[in-house]
């Protein structure tokens, strides 16, 4: 995907298959949002980041509460259900055979369930029932990037949500509608999820 803007203003989207004309664009692409806003020359410092996420078998209640670790171990909760869903971010894409492609691999599913049972040792022979794997684009500061694009006139972004995306979904789109029509905002300083406060510039 591609974008063309005519003096200075956000004219086209180019997609594989049409081309579309629009005086506001947004463009909310996760990653992919770098290389798309890239084509017009604006750039947001964020990477990507492979989390791999396990459902278990369904134990007795233990805790109501949503779960984390300052050491990034893992993160989850116990569902109504029983089941735990736990995700975590081990830093070993780069040596799964696996490539660092989106799929589960044991050596990172492995790094998860030993953060969990360090601190849940009584889950160490609790089966699990299915694994995914997904990337996170994470920000240099890790804080989302929700802006207009002052380089390019009618061009907005919101990316880079560094794995809040989830939880703070509803109200960043209240905000990203208020921010393209104009309204007063519900949030009285947006400038902290600017795209250019990475800038150099004096």
């Amino acid at each position: 995907m591609q974008l063309r803007k005519y003096k200075g203003s956000i004219r086209k989207v180019i997609t594989e298959t049409n081309v579309y004309e629009a005086e506001k664009v947004l463009v909310a692409a996760g990653y992919e949002s770098r290389d798309i806003l890239g084509t017009v020359g604006i750039d947001v410092p964020m990477i990507k980041e492979k989390v791999e996420v396990i459902v278990t078998e369904a134990e007795k209640q233990m805790f109501p509460q949503m779960l984390g670790t300052a050491e990034a171990d893992f993160y989850g909760h116990q569902t109504k259900h029983g089941s735990f869903v736990f995700g975590g971010y081990t830093g070993f894409e780069d040596f799964e055979k696996d490539n660092g492609k989106n799929i589960g691999a044991s050596v990172g599913l492995g790094c998860t369930c030993r953060g969990i049972i360090k601190y849940f040792p009584a889950l160490a022979n609790t089966k699990i029932v299915r694994a995914w794997s997904g990337e996170l684009d994470v920000c240099k500061d890790k804080i989302p990037v929700i802006s207009e694009i002052e380089e390019v006139h009618g061009l907005y972004t919101a990316c880079a949500f560094s794995g809040h995306g989830f939880g703070i979904a509803p109200g960043a789109a209240y905000n990203i509608a208020e921010l393209m029509t104009d309204k007063n905002f519900t949030v009285d300083n947006m400038s902290d999820f600017r795209y250019d406060r990475f800038s150099t510039k004096i």
